[in-house]
């Protein structure tokens, strides 16, 4: 999942190195800034606002992968980025030819949400954006397919940034969680919304917007109280049809979970069930989170002052690898 960085270990003597190894460490650090993304891309890309394009019109496109393959199955993740609102979609692919699918419901969902029809396309010159079924798929839709220089990813630098900051934050998701790398897709979802609904886009009035609000076409402010951090402890509410239509008055009301993401189009959590080792859509009334008033700097996502805590360090993973949690394939089974 992480970005492959290049160290050197210095086995030299306390009496200096030849030369040539001198100039081989230089280079490897050299190599290693780049790895890191030290040095900036060439040119300026406009910021969002400077944009003459409106929202819907011009997307840009790239593919994240070969990853490590997720509990769904998951290689690659297909990004694409209004460039005016800068709302990014995020589609998990088994295989790079499931991008076709998904480009075909970002084109609908995009025309949804801005009113308008994409007209611009910009990507690299994978074949997976040049081949026939690709190219069909513009002359279905009259969009205009563009592409970036051969070598250069400065060309294609907003789709390239936005891939490396998700990259980080989702990285960022699975560390504070103490969650394996397989939930890379779930972590990354979460990312995609928390991305998409925070009020940060200046408008040319000066008031921040959501990407959503701006793609969309309206001021609407979001609640951001259903936000929680990846891996949050939480117990669910056993409904009538949870429980197979029986009351079971003696029985649990309520079912311990760690909250994976937020559903799309959905007022929901994905919930990991700790007990029956699948993974649930649960109402967000229906989600009850740990929360301590005492504010502490270790353990947990501050918000409003309160502390919402997730596992333990390594609890997670231990009983992950003990299988007292779940088997990993069973989180393809949505219930």
């Amino acid at each position: 999942m992480a970005y492959p960085y290049v160290t050197h270990k210095c086995a030299l003597g306390a009496h200096g190195a030849p030369r040539a190894q001198a100039k081989r460490s230089v280079q490897l650090r050299r190599l290693r800034a780049r790895k890191m993304h030290r040095f900036p891309h060439s040119g300026k890309r406009p910021q969002a606002i400077d944009v003459v394009w409106a929202t819907g019109e011009y997307l840009t496109c790239d593919l994240f992968g070969p990853l490590l393959r997720s509990v769904g199955g998951a290689k690659y993740a297909a990004f694409h980025i209004d460039l005016r609102s800068r709302f990014v979609y995020v589609k998990a692919l088994t295989a790079k030819s499931d991008h076709y699918a998904a480009f075909e419901d970002v084109i609908s969902d995009v025309r949804a949400r801005s009113g308008r029809a994409m007209r611009f396309f910009k990507t690299d010159g994978d074949g997976i954006f040049t081949g026939a079924e690709a190219l069909a798929i513009y002359r279905k839709h009259d969009i205009r397919h563009l592409q970036s220089a051969p070598g250069d990813s400065a060309s294609n630098d907003i789709a390239e940034r936005t891939i490396r900051t998700f990259a980080e934050l989702t990285t960022t998701c699975l560390l504070h969680a103490n969650a394996p790398t397989a939930l890379w897709a779930e972590a990354m979802t979460m990312v995609a919304y928390v991305w998409n609904h925070i009020p940060v886009m200046k408008t040319h009035s000066g008031e921040l917007l959501s990407r959503v609000s701006l793609l969309e076409g309206h001021t609407r402010r979001f609640s951001l109280d259903v936000l929680r951090a990846f891996g949050t402890k939480c117990h669910y509410m056993l409904t009538l049809q949870k429980k197979g239509g029986l009351k079971l008055a003696l029985h649990e009301k309520a079912r311990l979970g760690a909250i994976l993401c937020i559903e799309d189009g959905m007022a929901a959590y994905r919930v990991l069930d700790m007990e029956t080792r699948e993974a649930r859509r649960i109402p967000f009334a229906q989600v009850v989170t740990i929360i301590h008033s005492v504010i502490t700097t270790s353990g947990g996502t501050m918000r409003n002052g309160c502390q919402f805590h997730s596992f333990p360090p390594k609890r997670l993973n231990s009983m992950m690898r003990s299988g007292f949690v779940m088997d990993w394939m069973a989180l393809q089974t949505m219930t």
